[in-house]
């Protein structure tokens, strides 16, 4: 997905209005390039307060309020070295905070509030080239994040984080045939946090379930290369042969390298039919609170998983398609949590609080059915049914992801 380009007949804008924000977009030439600067800002914390009943006892000290920015250049270099070039920096602010109290309370204090501020500034760098059978795509990115919470005097944390990450890609038409694409990419992540719980279960990481404050800070550095090749076989059948290799390391012990093949598949069986399918391994590197030193485990592995999908696409009358998907996935080396003892090296024994025990299974199908409006515009109805289960650990029962929807 990417941001469209300015328009480049003259200068434009407008300001949208309703009940809850305010958003203001102006977009224009800029020399042989464009530009498109948005922002938006909610009044809805100056709304709240004014029709929420003083009887109901919820103080809005800071009710819901944001507010978010993009700017976004493009512009095309001269030759020899050509292309296009693209800045877009973008960002936001979240935060709210709901004081819970008595009609007679004369002192709030934390237990009686539930606060959150989450706020990003990121810049992205893009140059994208087309020089005959090459192209070429380069693009830098860094972005700063800050989140912080607190829970009724009960849960408390702070995270700031710094991501830098940067993707390569070249590619060639080897025929008419053959197209072959290879690519790296790197993600360095830096973070400090700080976070206290009361002595309560259900705590995300059994380190967590203490009211002494912990502070911690980490670094994962993920460096990858990956392959895809397009190969058209005859008039009807097009194979995507790939691979991803990707090395994990990180400043507690955490260093593994995954090796994740993947194929799909377009075979046009008809003039108005076609299959579509793949296969192919997944990986993922354990969250920053799993593998932290201090309210994670250091020796956690790279979840894994393997997804199949198998579709047809069929055209109908009345520019109408119509595709029907079934997929499965099957995961494992999920991270759960866990009071087994870790022992590190230096360290006193402690509990590991993740290891990588639990199995699970995604499965359902999904119907699609799509009509074109337009060169630019189409219309699309869209009903997917899927169940999702996981087991902790051996030996325990399942049962359904956080985030499962059955439709």
């Amino acid at each position: 997905v990417q941001p469209r380009k300015g328009r480049r007949d003259g200068y434009h804008g407008y300001i949208d209005t309703d009940l809850f924000d305010t958003g203001v977009l102006v977009e224009g030439k800029a020399g042989a390039g464009s530009f498109v600067l948005s922002a938006r800002r909610s009044y809805v914390d100056l709304i709240l307060p004014a029709v929420i009943p003083d009887e109901v006892g919820l103080g809005l000290t800071l009710a819901p309020r944001y507010w978010d920015y993009q700017a976004l250049f493009d512009y095309p270099l001269p030759e020899p070295v050509g292309g296009e070039l693209s800045l877009r920096v973008f960002g936001s602010d979240d935060r709210s905070k709901l004081l819970f109290t008595e009609q007679n309370e004369v002192s709030p204090d934390e237990r009686n509030s539930l606060e959150n501020i989450q706020w990003f500034h990121r810049a992205d760098l893009v140059w994208r080239k087309l020089d005959g059978p090459w192209e070429f795509l380069v693009t830098p990115s860094y972005k700063r994040e800050f989140f912080s919470a607190s829970f009724f005097g009960i849960a408390k944390f702070d995270v700031v984080s710094d991501t830098f990450s940067a993707r390569s890609e070249i590619s060639r038409m080897l025929s008419k045939r053959a197209r072959l694409r290879l690519g790296s990419e790197f993600v360095g992540s830096w973070y400090t946090g700080e976070a206290s719980f009361a002595a309560l279960d259900g705590a995300p990481s059994p380190a967590l379930g203490s009211a002494a404050a912990r502070k911690t800070d980490y670094v994962r550095l993920v460096p990858a290369v990956y392959s895809t090749l397009t190969v058209r076989l005859g008039d009807t059948l097009h194979l995507f042969p790939g691979v991803r290799v990707t090395h994990y390391s990180d400043k507690a012990q955490l260093a593994r390298t995954t090796v994740d093949p993947r194929l799909r598949f377009i075979w046009q069986i008809a003039a108005r039919t076609a299959f579509k399918g793949g296969v192919g391994l997944y990986s993922q590197g354990p969250g920053l609170l799993q593998g932290d030193g201090q309210f994670g485990n250091p020796r956690a592995l790279p979840e894994r998983s393997l997804h199949t999908s198998l579709a047809v696409a069929q055209e109908l009358p009345w520019d109408l398609s119509l595709e029907v998907t079934g997929f499965y996935k099957r995961l494992w080396n999920l991270l759960s949590p866990s009071a087994d003892l870790l022992r590190l090296p230096g360290q006193e024994p402690r509990a590991q609080n993740f290891a990588n025990t639990g199995t699970g299974h995604i499965y359902g199908g999904e119907l699609l059915l799509q009509k074109p409006l337009g060169d630019r515009f189409y219309g699309w109805l869209s009903y997917t049914l899927m169940r999702s289960v996981r087991t902790p650990a051996p030996g325990e029962g399942q049962r359904l992801f956080d985030f499962d929807q059955t439709h």
